[in-house]
C-alpha cells in the first residue's frame, strides 16, 4: 500500500517543482519545496527536518502534515504518521487523500476496523476513486472477506476510466479468479478462510465443491487432509494426504493459477515441493497416532528428503519435532534427544521444540509402559502432541522433572494460553505431589484440551 502512496506523492512533487517561483529562502514554501526535493532524491530525513521547519512556520496548513506524515511512514514511524495525519484531518477534514493515508497507516498495523472507516470516509468524499475501491477489497482480501472483496473490485472496475485499460483487465482477472464460482481459486480461498477461522464444516463444504469442479487438485486435496487433521478424522486425513503426493506433477500449474500474486516456474516447483513434504508429514503424524512407528518413520523420512532437497523450506524443524516424537514412541529417547537436536539448531525459537524437550526430560524421569504412550493431533499447536500415561517417578529425578517445568515457564512468558504446556506442567505437578496440578489441568482443559482431567485422571 506504501508504493501508491509513493506515487501519490511523487506526482505532487513534480507538480510543486514546475510550479515554484523560488519562494522566498527560509519561508514555509521554500522548506516544503526543498523537503520534495529530498523525496525525490529519497533523503527522508532531510526531507522529515525541512517539512518540520514549515510546519514551524506555518502550523495551520494541513498538507505539511500529510507530507510529513508520508515521510514518517516510509521511514517506519508508523505511529508518528498517524499522529500528523490525524493532525492533517484535524485541519482540514474534507480531503479524501488524507484518509487514504490514514487508510494505508492503519492497514500497516493490521488495525482493520479503523482502516476500513478510514477509506470508507475517502470514498464518501471522492465516490468515483476507483483506487480507493480496490485498496479496501485488497484489505478484505487480506482478512479473509472474500464476499467484500469482490464488491468492492466490482465497484472498481466500474469507476476506472477508458485510457486505464491496463489496469481495468488486471482488475478484471482477479475478479474473475476469486468471484466467480465456477473458477477453482474461488473455493481455494474460501476454504482456507473457514479453515483459519476453525469453521471446519464449512472449509470442508467449499473443498467438496471445488472438487466436484476440478476432482484431482492436489492443492484441495492437501487443504482438506489438513482440515480433516484439526478434526482428528486421522483415516480420512491420510487419505487426501496421498492424493495430493500422487498428483505432485500437477502442482506447481495450480499454484501458478491459485495464488493473487505473481509466481515463477521454479518458485511455483518450490511451493510444490513443500506442498509434498507437508503431505508426507501429515501421513506421518497419522500414522504416529496410529502407534504404526515403522512407516511413521519412513514418511517423515520422506519428507525431509525433500526437504533437504529444497534451497529453503519453511519449518523443517516441525519434520524433526515429529521424527523425534516418533523415536519415543518407540522408546528410543537417546535418538529421540538427537532429533530434538537438530530441530533445536533448525529454530532455537520454536517453542513446540522446548516443549518436546520438556517432554522428553519427563519421560527420561520415570517409568512406565512403552506400549501406553499415545499421541494426538492438536491443531493449535500445528503439531501433535503426547498423551502421557501412567508414569513412576525415578528416584532421584525430581531436580530434572523441575528442570521441564522451567523450560514450560519460559514458554508460558510467550505463549501463556498454549494448552500443552500447562498440561506437562500438571503432569510434573502431579508426580511431585504438588497441588497446583489441578490449577495446571484447569488451564489445560480451558485452553483446548478437552480430556485434560480424564488423561490424569484427576476428578474434575
Amino acid at each position: 500500500m506504501k508504493l501508491k502512496y509513493f506515487f501519490i506523492i511523487v506526482f505532487c512533487i513534480i507538480s510543486l517543482l514546475a510550479n515554484s517561483q523560488n519562494s522566498e529562502e527560509n519561508s514555509a514554501e521554500y522548506f516544503i519545496e526543498r523537503a520534495m526535493s529530498h523525496i525525490q532524491n529519497s533523503q527522508l530525513n532531510l526531507a522529515y527536518r525541512d517539512i518540520s521547519e514549515a510546519i514551524k512556520l506555518d502550523p495551520e496548513n494541513s498538507k505539511y502534515f500529510y507530507y510529513r506524515a508520508f515521510v514518517l511512514m516510509n521511514l517506519n514511524f508508523t505511529d508518528e504518521a498517524i499522529n500528523d495525519i490525524n493532525m492533517a484531518i484535524k485541519l482540514d477534514d474534507k480531503v479524501a487523500d488524507y484518509y487514504n493515508l490514514k487508510f494505508s497507516l492503519h492497514s500497516i498495523k493490521k488495525e482493520y476496523v479503523i482502516a476500513e472507516v478510514c477509506v470508507l470516509k475517502s470514498i464518501e468524499l471522492n465516490p468515483d476513486d476507483y483506487n480507493a475501491y480496490m485498496n479496501l477489497g485488497d484489505m478484505y482480501f487480506q482478512i479473509g472477506a472474500y464476499d467484500a472483496f469482490c464488491n468492492c473490485y466490482k465497484n472498481a472496475i466500474s469507476y476506472i476510466p477508458e485510457e486505464s485499460e491496463e489496469i481495468r483487465k488486471e482488475v478484471q482477472s482477479k475478479y474473475v479468479k476469486y468471484c466467480n464460482s465456477d473458477q477453482i481459486a474461488y473455493y481455494y480461498i474460501r476454504s482456507l478462510a473457514e479453515f483459519n477461522n476453525k469453521d471446519y464444516d464449512k472449509s470442508l463444504d467449499f473443498l467438496d465443491l471445488g472438487l466436484k469442479l476440478s476432482p484431482g487438485s492436489p492443492v484441495l486435496h492437501n487443504i482438506k487432509a489438513s482440515v480433516l487433521l484439526a478434526k482428528k478424522e486421522y483415516h480420512y486425513a491420510a487419505s487426501e494426504f496421498e492424493k495430493c503426493i500422487k498428483s505432485n506433477n500437477l502442482i506447481p500449474e495450480e499454484i501458478i493459477k491459485f495464488y493473487s500474486i505473481p509466481v515463477s516456474g521454479e518458485e511455483a516447483r518450490n511451493m510444490a515441493d513443500s506442498y509434498t513434504a507437508q503431505s508426507y508429514l501429515g501421513i506421518s503424524i497419522v500414522k504416529l497416532h496410529n502407534k504404526d512407528y515403522t512407516n511413521a518413520l519412513t514418511y517423515i523420512n520422506n519428507a525431509l528428503d525433500i526437504a533437504g532437497r529444497m534451497d529453503s523450506f519453511s519449518g523443517i524443524e516441525y519434520l524433526y519435532i515429529v521424527k523425534s516424537l516418533i523415536y519415543m514412541g518407540n522408546g528410543d529417547l537417546k535418538t529421540a534427544d538427537t532429533e530434538l537436536s537438530k530441530a533445536l539448531r533448525a529454530n532455537p525459537d520454536n517453542y513446540i521444540n522446548i516443549l518436546n524437550i520438556a517432554a522428553l526430560e519427563l519421560l527420561s524421569s520415570c517409568n512406565y509402559e512403552k506400549n501406553s504412550l499415545c499421541f494426538e493431533y492438536l491443531e493449535s499447536l500445528k503439531s501433535i502432541r503426547i498423551i502421557f500415561p501412567d508414569m513412576q517417578l525415578i528416584e532421584g529425578k525430581q531436580t530434572r522433572i523441575k528442570e521441564a517445568a522451567t523450560l514450560c515457564d519460559k514458554v508460558l512468558e510467550k505463549k501463556p494460553e498454549n494448552p500443552y504446556t500447562f498440561m506437562i506442567k500438571a503432569k510434573i505437578a502431579q508426580l511431585l505431589n504438588e497441588p497446583e496440578s489441578i490449577e495446571y489441568v484447569q488451564k489445560a482443559k480451558e485452553y483446548g484440551i478437552e480430556t485434560a482431567f480424564e488423561e490424569l485422571k484427576i476428578k474434575n
